[in-house]
């Protein structure tokens, strides 16, 4: 990259703004934590903190595909899903951080390694954002105290769902508020629970910055091609949509500043375009590997997050959308860099949503980072033409105490949950934990499990075995599924019926505790019924309190 086009994207930011940059993410990265060590002080042998408390499915399913890698596979398999599908491209950063934990612990790691192996790459991909998040806004904003505000509110700033949560309205007509659950819209969430999406969009917003001298003055060698080429390719690796979502933001963007110039950045957009094959190419080749493959095909329809009323939207981002507004018109008037990027961005994730497909919502990925900074150009403005200093204040305070409500009520629920030993699904029983211990150190990989559906979702994690119901995306035909498992474990299914069940799904072992039936019986009628495992070509193998392990025998 030329000297001119890297003093652009680095900007006039002092080493005292980085040191406070730094100082500020350490805090916020530190109260990420306290639900987690709350959790694990609360574990104890009788109940053990699984290690995730946030959308738990979603984590246990990235733990076991973590151990996909470990077990020395280089592709993904779904391992919710018992029918035979083909091996692909998608979650490969988490089955390479699968394989870093198969070298430290062997093919069968313990928990707890594949946890701490999470968190660190949680914590390394929250450092490369927050660089790539200061970078941004130093570009854009050219005064320190609006850099440093729009980064803050960009890591914790959020809508109304945590004030209205605390009122006893999180979920209205059936909707939850989007900054109460979507790690797209809302940059806190990513911040404490997902490591793919942390570094998915550091990746996205580094490509853009090293972009925009590109097309800002139409050149470019190969060298920044592939700066930019190597930065799409981990984005779309860790999250493939993510490509769709940057070629839109591009594409509106290229129009703004044709609009702006009177003039079309050719060399920049060829340059721009050669570095997006390799991700390209890597998301064609996994569509392609997938096509017509039954297995996925149920998961892209069970995969659905669609669009939810504009009155959503509305309380989420009302706010900081009537600043931005502002702030986008002074941008564009002070010929701000980076405006046309922002705009666009805005303007594209506006229409993705409209996108009629099952992951809509989540095309509204990362638009609160351009919304951040315009909206603190908006602030500013405001500010400047309340003459009075205390009113300044009450107006600056009211404002981030609002936006703050979301982080504090996550922190603040998670916390509280956590700190109920017990709570389902986020502890389990140690007879539990005993027994999945004993099939991840004696069952082979591909071992299909027939249990409860919490359990269900957890063994994979646990004991790198498959189940027959888990998921609620991931299982193939999930409804259908779960009723079979629970008209075994309650009296709804006959003693044949049962054995026809474990010959259709390979099973190869059953659980059976007080989890099972307490999950598949509605009534308790239904509670007094138990298994007759006697007549079942089976054998027990393991048990240890209430829990009892058993292998299925080839008949």
């Amino acid at each position: 990259m030329s000297s001119d086009q890297s003093s652009i994207i680095n900007h006039q930011s002092s080493i005292a703004e980085w040191r406070w940059a730094a100082i500020v993410g350490i805090i916020i990265l530190a109260l990420t934590f306290i639900p987690y060590t709350l959790g694990w002080l609360n574990s104890s042998p009788e109940q053990a903190f699984t290690g995730s408390f946030f959308m738990q499915g979603d984590a246990y399913s990235y733990l076991a595909k973590m151990r996909l890698g470990a077990q020395g596979r280089w592709l993904f398999q779904d391992v919710y899903a018992v029918e035979p599908h083909v091996d692909t491209l998608v979650y490969f950063s988490y089955i390479l951080a699968g394989h870093i934990a198969g070298l430290i612990g062997g093919p069968r790691p313990s928990t707890g390694l594949l946890v701490a192996i999470f968190h660190t790459w949680r914590v390394l991909g929250a450092a490369l954002l927050m660089w790539a998040l200061y970078r941004f806004y130093a570009v854009l904003l050219p005064e320190v105290r609006q850099r440093r505000l729009a980064y803050f509110l960009a890591l914790v700033g959020g809508g109304l769902g945590g004030l209205l949560a605390l009122l006893g309205y999180g979920v209205i007509d059936g909707y939850r508020l989007i900054d109460l659950y979507l790690g797209e819209a809302y940059g806190f969430i990513a911040l404490l629970a997902w490591p793919h999406v942390l570094t998915a969009r550091a990746c996205a917003l580094l490509a853009v910055l090293h972009l925009f001298p590109l097309l800002e003055e139409n050149k470019g060698r190969w060298q920044d091609a592939a700066v930019i080429g190597v930065l799409w390719l981990v984005m779309a690796l860790c999250v493939p949509f993510y490509l769709l979502v940057a070629a839109a933001v591009v594409a509106v963007w290229l129009v703004l500043l044709v609009v702006r110039k009177q003039s079309v950045p050719w060399k920049g957009i060829l340059w721009g375009g050669l570095a997006g094959l390799p991700a390209g190419l890597a998301n064609v080749a996994t569509l392609l590997m997938i096509r017509g493959d039954a297995v996925y095909d149920s998961w892209n329809r069970q995969n659905s997050l669609s669009a939810v009323p504009v009155w959503n939207f509305a309380l989420v981002y009302g706010l900081p959308l009537l600043l931005a507004g502002i702030g986008g018109y002074i941008a564009w008037h002070k010929r701000l860099r980076l405006t046309e990027l922002c705009l666009g961005w805005i303007i594209a994730a506006t229409g993705l949503v409209l996108v009629p497909l099952n992951i809509q919502l989540r095309l509204i990925e990362g638009a609160y980072i351009p919304l951040w900074g315009l909206a603190v150009l908006g602030l500013y403005w405001l500010l400047r033409r309340l003459h009075s200093s205390w009113l300044r204040r009450i107006f600056l305070g009211s404002f981030l105490a609002v936006s703050l409500l979301t982080t504090s009520f996550l922190i603040l629920g998670s916390s509280a949950v956590v700190s109920n030993n017990g709570a389902e699904g986020i502890f389990i029983s140690g007879d539990l934990d005993a027994t999945l211990e004993w099939l991840n150190h004696h069952a082979s990989f591909d071992a299909v499990l027939l249990a409860s559906e919490p359990v269900g979702v957890y063994a994979p994690a646990r004991a790198g075995v498959r189940s027959v119901v888990g998921h609620g995306f991931e299982t193939p035909d999930f409804e259908r599924k779960e009723a079979e498992v629970r008209a075994f474990y309650s009296g709804d299914m006959s003693d044949r019926q049962r054995i026809a069940l474990l010959e259709c799904y390979h099973v190869d072992y059953i659980l059976s505790g007080p989890d099972d039936r307490e999950w598949a019986c509605q009534d308790d009628a239904c509670a007094g019924v138990l298994v007759n495992f006697d007549v079942l070509p089976v054998q027990v193998v393991f048990r240890q309190g209430d829990y009892t392990l058993y292998e299925v025998i080839d008949e």
